[in-house]
This record gives C-alpha cells, sequence and structure tokens, in this order.
C-alpha cells in the first residue's frame, strides 16, 4: 500500500501563493507517495474553469517531484437534489471534474452521494442519489477514472450491507466505494466494513478516532485514537487492496511542515509495520 494525503495538510504550511513545485518536492521529501488534490475556489487547487493547460502544468510539477496526483476531491455538489436543474447542473460539474481528474493523471474522483436532512428524507435521499450517480456514470463512461462514493457523516449509507447495495445498484463499472476509516467508528467497526465492501474499495481515506470523545471531537491524528490499525490492514489485504492510504488529518497546529512528516510516519508505521 501506499501513503497518501490530502492535499490540505500540504498547502497549509507554505504562505498563500507557493507554487506548486515547492509544495510537491516537499510532499515528497515528508514521505509522502501521493496526493488528492481539491476541487474549488481557492485556497483549493482548481475549479471545473482551470484551463488545461494549468492542470497539465500541476501534473508535470508533480511527476518532476516524484509524487502521483492519485485522486480528486469535488466540492460538495447536489447530485441527490430532487430538484432536476440542480442535479443535471451537479452532474455536469462533477462530469468536467473527472475530465480535469484524468488531465492531471488522477484515476479517482470522490464523490458525496447525498444528505439525508429534515426536508430530505432518506428514502428520497436514496432514490436521487442513485438516479444522479447513474447520470454521471453515463456522462463519465469514457473517461478513464472511478467515481468512487464515500461515506460520510450525512446520515446516509450507515451499515456496510447497504453502502453496498447502493454501490451495486448504480450498475455501473466506473462506481465503486471511497472507503473511510475515520468516519466509521462513532457507527461501527472498519474492519468489518471492508470485508463487507471488499473489491468495491477504490480508495480508502485514514484519520484517527477516539472513542471516548464527544462526536467529532473524536477525530485525531493517525496512531493517537482508537482505531485498530492492525486489524484494519489485515482486512485490506485480505480483499486485495493494494492502494493508497490518504490521510485526511489537521496534522500539528503550530507546526504544520513537522506535522506533515509526523502523519507520513506514522502511515509509514500503518502501513508496513503491521
Amino acid at each position: 500500500m501506499k501513503a497518501g494525503t490530502v492535499f490540505d495538510l500540504i498547502r497549509s504550511a507554505f504562505p498563500a501563493g507557493a507554487g506548486y513545485d515547492e509544495m510537491f518536492a516537499f510532499t515528497r521529501e515528508a514521505g509522502f507517495d501521493g496526493v488528492e488534490l481539491q476541487h474549488g475556489e481557492p485556497p483549493r487547487d482548481f475549479t471545473e474553469h482551470s484551463p488545461d493547460e494549468a492542470l497539465l502544468m500541476m501534473r508535470a510539477a508533480a511527476e518532476a517531484a516524484g509524487v502521483e496526483i492519485h485522486s480528486v476531491m469535488p466540492t460538495a455538489q447536489e447530485i441527490a437534489s430532487p430538484d432536476k436543474a440542480q442535479q443535471k447542473a451537479a452532474v455536469e460539474v462533477l462530469g468536467r471534474v473527472a475530465e480535469q481528474a484524468a488531465l492531471l493523471g488522477a484515476s479517482t474522483v470522490l464523490i458525496v452521494p447525498g444528505r439525508v436532512k429534515e426536508d430530505a428524507p432518506y428514502d428520497a435521499v436514496f432514490s436521487a442519489a442513485s438516479e444522479g450517480l447513474k447520470r454521471l456514470a453515463e456522462r463519465t463512461a469514457a473517461v478513464p477514472v472511478v467515481l468512487a462514493v464515500e461515506n460520510i457523516w450525512n446520515k446516509f449509507l450507515y451499515s456496510p450491507l447497504e453502502f453496498a447495495q447502493f454501490v451495486d445498484g448504480v450498475g455501473a463499472p466506473n462506481v465503486k466505494a471511497y472507503f473511510d476509516v475515520g468516519n466509521i467508528m462513532l457507527f461501527g467497526f472498519p474492519e468489518q466494513w471492508i470485508r463487507i465492501l471488499g473489491p468495491r474499495v477504490d480508495r480508502v481515506h485514514v484519520k484517527d478516532y477516539r472513542r471516548d470523545a464527544p462526536g467529532a471531537f473524536g477525530f485525531c491524528n493517525l496512531l493517537e485514537g482508537d482505531v485498530p490499525w492492525a486489524e484494519v490492514v489485515k482486512a485490506l489485504k485480505d480483499i486485495g487492496y493494494n492502494g493508497y492510504l490518504t490521510a485526511e488529518v489537521a496534522g500539528y497546529r503550530t507546526d504544520k511542515k513537522l506535522g506533515a512528516i509526523a502523519t507520513a510516519k506514522a502511515l509509514k508505521s500503518i502501513i508496513g509495520a503491521r
């Protein structure tokens, strides 16, 4: 398995306007193999309106530093909106992001499937999310990327059986799962989810979680929480996963570069010493 990081962790260690060549060089120096770039307005890395030339330059800077841009995280789009016009617009934006991901050399686009709210019932979100994802899968069928649905705290897909059912129900070979280890800790056991999802798992986010802390306050840096890393890595190996473990953590508050280095070391320990 490979050590990755969301690019926020790297970007936060540099002043605004720092060059990607410098930031990617530090990424490699810190010990990461790859990064997940973020779509959205600055300080994120690109928007759907960014010119192809800028994306290709970003890719070249990463490759020169020996870093792989392996995935892309879009800002939330209303793919599960019951409003057909909103859903159509989300499909178009995410379709463009998928094309941009391919230009960047990434093979995965993270997809947030939907959010259950007081005025958005669970069954309606499930139906709308399935429909929107089918449309996006068709829109991007010729693009060499996977649309990987992530489990987040959105009151949706809180069972591994349902998560697998949702992915399978789309019925598209370019739709898989982006499993977040830390997000499951409040509701279940990550090693169980991994085995149930099996070959559907395309990418993995990692952060730690303390079960003795309330709610979102439980999230913490790697090796500071209660995630059973040995069991998680064993489960990933059992399903044949050999891709990225991408850290989605804040690092240290006052020394961001040192925090990035420490995160990479923790990831290497999780991957290699288990």
